[in-house]
């Protein structure tokens, strides 16, 4: 499924460094790295200062910049995923193995009781 959302977020690309307001940096699997299916959407760098004492200007625009990515890309992730799940219950439907989840009555025990 993860290799669904990451196609997914990929083809909303446009949408969503218009939503953030520039271009973005997007970066998949690293070569040598581990079979972990990744992405990475990278920022432009924010001047924040000094590394040990950031400028509370060079925080705010971090933190401007930080929220900008979050909401241009949450909505498409939200949908990326949610169509990678209707994916897979699809798969599962097609599936010869699978199992109807249909509720099973209840039948009273003998004696009148029930469980």
């Amino acid at each position: 499924m993860n290799e669904r959302v990451l196609k997914e977020i990929a083809e909303a690309r446009t949408a969503i460094e218009q939503d953030f307001g520039g271009p973005l940096d997007w970066r998949g699997p690293e070569p040598g790295s581990s079979l972990t299916r990744r992405t990475k959407i990278v920022t432009p760098k924010v001047a924040i200062g000094q590394r040990t004492n950031p400028s509370e200007t060079g925080l705010a625009q971090l933190a401007d910049v930080a929220r900008r990515l979050v909401d241009a890309v949450k909505p498409h992730l939200a949908s990326a995923f949610d169509r990678a799940v209707v994916s897979d219950d699809e798969l599962d439907a097609t599936d010869p193995a699978h199992v109807s989840t249909t509720a099973i009555p209840e039948v009273p025990l003998a004696g009148g009781a029930s469980s």
